[in-house]
C-alpha cells in the first residue's frame, strides 16, 4: 500500500511540478496558491468528506480506496518545484526550439537533474504512508453485522 502511494505521489507530484515550471496558463500563480493553501488543511477536516467519497464510488474495503485520496499531495508538487528551480530555464527552452516534445525533456533531461531529489521526496513519502493508520483503517473495515452483531457497521 505504502509503495503504491508512494508511487502516486512521485509520478502526480513531477508531472504538476513540471506543468507549474514549464509550461504558462491563465490562473498558474492563483492554481499554485490554492494547492499550497492545501496543506495547511489538517486530514481530520478533509477525513469525513473523502470517506464519503469512497463510500460513493464503492472502494471501501479495497486498495484503491485507501490509495485515491492520497494519490496527489501538495508537498510532492512544491518540493519537486523546488528541485526544478535549479534547472535554467534556457536549458529546457533551447531543447523546444530545436522541437523536442515535452515528455522528452521530461524523461532526458529533468528526471535525471532532479534524481537525488526524486529518491529523497519518495523516501519521505513512504515513510509517512508507511505510518499511516487511521485512514486504512477506516476504509478497511470488513465487518460481517449479521454474524457479529457487537461489529460497528456504517
Amino acid at each position: 500500500m505504502a509503495t503504491l502511494v508512494t508511487l502516486g505521489k512521485i509520478i502526480t507530484g513531477l508531472l504538476s511540478a513540471y506543468a507549474f515550471k514549464y509550461f504558462s496558463f491563465s490562473g498558474k500563480k492563483w492554481l499554485y496558491l490554492i494547492f499550497v493553501s492545501t496543506i495547511f488543511v489538517p486530514f481530520t477536516v478533509v477525513m469525513i468528506p473523502n470517506y464519503l467519497v469512497i463510500s460513493k464510488m464503492n472502494l471501501l474495503n479495497t486498495a484503491f480506496g485507501v490509495a485515491l485520496p492520497q494519490l496527489a499531495d501538495a508537498t510532492g508538487i512544491m518540493l519537486f518545484l523546488n528541485a526544478m528551480d535549479k534547472i535554467p530555464i534556457s536549458l529546457t527552452e533551447a531543447l523546444k526550439v530545436d522541437h523536442i516534445p515535452a515528455y522528452k525533456i521530461l524523461k532526458d533531461i529533468v528526471i535525471p537533474i532532479i534524481r537525488p531529489s526524486i529518491i529523497s521526496i519518495g523516501a519521505i513519502f513512504f515513510i509517512n504512508s508507511w505510518n499511516e493508520y487511521v485512514w486504512p483503517t477506516l476504509i478497511l473495515k470488513e465487518a460481517d453485522c449479521k454474524n457479529h452483531p457487537n461489529t460497528a457497521c456504517f
